[in-house]
């Protein structure tokens, strides 16, 4: 994603590489979440449940919330990586729409989102 992004020129943070000094992680992903008018959140099976199932990491869940009620859902895209594994999501993400990066066409959906929010992309 982030090559993808650094080709169109599409300058990003990402949340995962931030340093949280001084503050709490909350007030980090505040500060940072202010400097964006576009979200991509990618969602992968982290977390493996009892029930043998697969589970995103909560604070993913969170963030997609967070952007979207900031955002609006036009300008935060939903991308998911099983790897192999079931990934189970909340119900209420079977209504949104999702990019699924173990197909091959995850890049040009990618593209169509971030077009369709404006941005110029090259791929």
């Amino acid at each position: 994603i982030e090559a993808l992004l650094n080709a169109s020129g599409i300058r990003y943070i990402n949340l995962s590489n931030e340093v949280k000094t001084g503050s709490t992680i909350i007030e980090a992903f505040e500060k940072q979440a202010s400097l964006t008018d576009f979200a991509i959140v990618l969602c992968t099976p982290d977390n493996e449940g009892t029930d043998g199932a697969w589970y995103p990491r909560l604070n993913v869940i969170f963030e997609y919330g967070y952007f979207m009620a900031k955002l609006g859902r036009r300008n935060v895209c939903l991308m998911r990586y099983e790897n192999g594994k079931k990934l189970v999501m909340p119900s209420d993400f079977n209504s949104i729409y999702q990019i699924s990066m173990d197909k091959g066409t995850w890049a040009n959906e990618l593209g169509n989102a971030l077009r369709s929010a404006g941005y110029n992309v090259t791929f």
